[in-house]
């Protein structure tokens, strides 16, 4: 789920991006995926004193708590289940008129504008084709909605009664307009006028490009665009109970790719324990999420390099490290192969057709620590089949698709990434005595906009609940 902010406006729905990934990072993504967020509900707990309509007449925007995205399935056609693709943003402004027509509650002027490049799912790949081959955010920045007024709010909204609203107006998104009808829910909650509602798309209608993945992934031609927005009356001051409904029961987690599937189940975990908290979880490589780490809204990371923690700490990003488990290294092979049975059998093959990853990431340091650990002397040359700007890297994830596509005869990998990948590809397990440790660990952030919920969180990692994920996931439990 995405670091927490302001909750867009409905329109937002800038989401009609369509996950267009790279075909080789997107198939080991994909084995790793499970579905997203929940869709969005009218948070529990809402609190309400009556208002008369003349209260509520004057204008209100956007505030904190407010998100929107997009809701979409792919699918690799080999495999016989679907994924479930949710990208969210904060980066929203707009407002809407209230007025008093006789007693009777009309809304006007209803005016939004979404940052499209801001929106971020949990892969940055994703992400990445989304801005740059999806909605060309460069080109169309930000996406618009305007509604046609005046709109007439139904019967018992002043007592603190969800109602049900059909907006309608017009939706501009990757420079394309057209015509919407918007369905959505409306109630007041804590002074706040609370709004989640959902509308489907068809991405050629906004001539939302369809990228060339030949017959590997499967893309539903129709997205979700969803939301969950809060409004704030100009000139009235939030109360804390609209602040603990909007933003502070969000936990943004920034962790490294091969903790994929252990988190998610973490998460789910998590939010069943503690209802109403909204735990977002951003992946990536450790390098990136070390940069972010300070810059990203993040309330606790999780990463795989004790060296680049101790940085972060250093430099007051951080608060101490603690460590949640450890992992090691795995050669990873087709389904098929049998020539490779242990680490000295890189010895006999074309190096060419080795795949490690790039010594800019930790799982490449490693790679060459376990190489040089076990006197094995190869050279690799493999250059993946996409560009940088393609794949993103060649760390983590990245390192089972050239197997899987053929391009290496064996890769080196995270034991939690090719447990996550199934049958598409074949373990040959390395002793303890041959393998490298690969140390997993924790820290909230300094500048946590929700510190608590970063250090419960954490807490629940390290609890038995959470090591039995890690445990299951391939990594051994501190």
């Amino acid at each position: 789920m995405s670091p927490t902010v302001r909750r867009r406006t409905w329109i937002v729905l800038a989401a009609i991006l369509i996950p267009v990934l790279a075909i080789g990072g997107f198939a080991v993504w994909f084995t790793q995926r499970d579905s997203g967020p929940d869709e969005f509900a009218l948070a529990d707990g809402a609190t309400f004193t009556a208002v008369s309509t003349s209260d509520l007449a004057g204008t209100w925007s956007t505030t904190d708590g407010s998100e929107a995205g997009y809701r979409i399935d792919e699918k690799l056609q080999w495999l016989s289940f679907e994924s479930e693709a949710v990208g969210r943003t904060t980066e929203v402004t707009g407002e809407l008129t209230v007025a008093d027509n006789s007693g009777a509650v009309v809304i006007s002027d209803v005016s939004i504008e979404v940052d499209v490049s801001k929106i971020e799912s949990t892969d940055a790949r994703r992400d990445r084709y989304m801005k740059t081959l999806g909605l060309q955010t460069d080109t169309y920045p930000t996406a618009t909605f305007t509604a046609d007024g005046p709109i007439d709010v139904p019967d018992g909204a002043t007592e603190g009664e969800t109602v049900e609203i059909d907006v309608p107006g017009e939706l501009t998104l990757h420079g394309t307009t057209n015509d919407v009808t918007i369905p959505m829910q409306a109630r007041l909650n804590d002074g706040q006028i609370e709004v989640v509602g959902s509308y489907e798309l068809t991405m050629a209608d906004y001539e939302i490009p369809e990228l060339p993945f030949g017959n590997a992934i499967a893309v539903d031609p129709q997205g979700t665009l969803e939301f969950h927005l809060y409004f704030a009356k100009d000139g009235a001051a939030l109360s804390t109970a609209a602040q603990t409904t909007g933003s502070t029961k969000v936990v943004v987690v920034l962790a490294e790719t091969s903790l994929t599937g252990a988190f998610t189940e973490i998460e789910k975990a998590y939010e069943a324990a503690n209802p109403g908290v909204d735990v977002q979880i951003r992946f990536d490589n450790a390098e990136t999420i070390s940069q972010l780490a300070a810059t990203d809204g993040a309330d606790v990371i999780a990463l795989d390099s004790d060296s680049l923690m101790d940085e972060l700490q250093q430099a007051d990003t951080i608060e101490t490290p603690e460590a949640i488990g450890t992992t090691g290294l795995v050669l990873v092979v087709s389904p098929t192969d049998t020539t490779i049975t242990s680490v000295s059998s890189l010895n006999s093959v074309d190096p060419t057709k080795i795949g490690i990853c790039d010594a800019q990431y930790p799982c490449g340091q490693y790679s060459t620590e376990l190489l040089t650990k076990n006197a094995v002397t190869v050279t690799p040359a493999y250059t993946p089949p996409f560009t940088e700007a393609d794949t993103g890297n060649t760390s983590g994830l990245q390192m089972i698709t050239p197997v899987v596509y053929g391009f290496t005869t064996v890769d080196l990998a995270y034991i939690p990434d090719v447990k996550a990948a199934g049958s598409v590809v074949k373990g040959v397990t390395i002793p303890d005595a041959q393998n490298v440790k690969i140390p997993y660990s924790m820290a909230t952030v300094v500048k946590a906009p929700n510190p608590s919920g970063g250090a419960s969180f954490l807490a629940f990692v390290r609890s038995s609940e959470g090591q039995a994920a890690l445990t299951a996931a391939g990594i051994t439990a501190s």
